[in-house]
């Protein structure tokens, strides 16, 4: 079904919030990524109070896709700080999942305390066979800000699969620069070989399935917000290889 408006959506959805996507505005400020410039940096920050005067909750990103790979974390601060001074959240698809988890965690509390914004941590799982069991880790990470008073809250599905595109197997580097300049590198042998070897083991770590933060909803800690979904469970696999 196509939505027509916003005002359809919310008859459909009527607990809607709507945020301001990390991607976009770098896209928009900073095309020649990795780094943006500081006055790319300023545009953005306007582009934040902006989107926040009109309406928005707050700011999204996704630190494990393009662009939002790219950004430093000081970068991220800069542009929550914005969405803070007007009561907006922070909500991450964290920077990595599965070996890195930890660090990327560590990454979230860290923005919560440095721009004073409430932080939620979409999706939360670990991912990799290698990672199972961190998740007592994660969750005890969350506490102990907590308990510090940061606003550090955790969504997760429901379902026993993760699901994204085919092109979170690419190492970001390889993608630096756009499309063009992947195909560029993948025409140079040695950068074939090095984002093929890249591509297989980011492939083997994510198809080890995943492990989840929590058990049972009744065992849940108690800013666990699990969101019910009407669809079924994503169980198609998309294969792509690389000659």
């Amino acid at each position: 079904m196509k939505i027509q408006s916003i005002d359809a959506l919310l008859i459909l959805c009527p607990n809607a919030e709507f945020v301001l996507t990390d991607g976009k505005i770098v896209e928009w400020h900073s095309p020649e990524i990795p780094q943006p410039t500081e006055e790319e940096i300023n545009q953005m920050e306007r582009h934040i109070s902006a989107g926040m005067d009109e309406g928005a909750y707050g700011i999204s990103t996704g630190l494990k896709y393009l662009p939002g790979s790219f950004s430093e974390v000081e970068e991220v601060i800069a542009l929550s700080k914005k969405a803070s001074e007007r009561g907006g959240v922070y909500t991450s698809h964290l920077r990595d999942e599965g070996l890195g988890i930890i660090e990327s965690v560590a990454e979230a509390i860290k923005i919560s305390k440095d721009a004073d914004i409430p932080v939620v941590l979409t999706h939360h799982k670990v991912i990799g066979k290698p990672m199972w069991g961190k998740s007592a880790q994660t969750l005890s990470m969350v506490d102990s800000a907590r308990e510090i008073g940061l606003k550090i809250s955790i969504d997760q599905y429901p379902y026993d699969a993760s699901y994204t595109g085919i092109s979170v197997l690419i190492p970001s580097w390889a993608r630096a620069g756009g499309q063009k300049e992947f195909v560029r590198r993948t025409k140079d042998p040695k950068l074939r070989d090095s984002i093929k070897k890249d591509t297989r083991y980011h492939g083997t770590v994510l198809t080890t399935c995943c492990g989840f933060a929590c058990g049972s909803p009744a065992g849940s800690p108690p800013y666990l917000t699990c969101l019910l979904y009407t669809s079924p469970s994503p169980r198609d696999v998309e294969e792509s290889r690389m000659p």
